[in-house]
């Protein structure tokens, strides 16, 4: 079945622990946990490693998202989805989007883009 065709439980447990780890991996500065569900290539890509390491030092939101958060949505296209939450910060006020955009790469689900808003 294709990722897009997925209901929305579904895609939520696939995603869940995604996100659990990318929060994890964004709080600890550990690039090994927050791109273990990235492509090959862009595990690999020194520049895209480069840019979140500098994100991670300049975003005081990036590295202090809290646990809670509020889904609000899944878009989908063809062979991807992005879901889309509503997250805090334990240092900054505010209320920030989050999504996860998850795409079917080479018959398996990988992470490809990560946004925060």
């Amino acid at each position: 079945m294709k990722i897009e065709e997925k209901s929305d439980t579904e895609i939520l447990d696939i995603v869940d622990p995604i996100f659990d780890e990318i929060i994890e991996g964004c709080r600890a500065k550990d690039w090994n946990r927050y791109s273990q569900f990235f492509t090959d290539e862009d595990r690999q890509d020194p520049d895209h490693k480069v840019d979140i390491l500098d994100q991670w030092e300049n975003n005081p939101v990036l590295v202090s998202i809290g646990k809670e958060k509020q889904f609000l949505s899944i878009l989908r296209r063809e062979n991807e989805v992005v879901v889309v939450w509503k997250v805090g910060s334990t240092t900054v006020n505010g209320d920030f989007m989050l999504s996860l955009q998850l795409t079917l790469v080479d018959s398996k689900i990988r992470l490809t883009g990560v946004g925060l808003h």
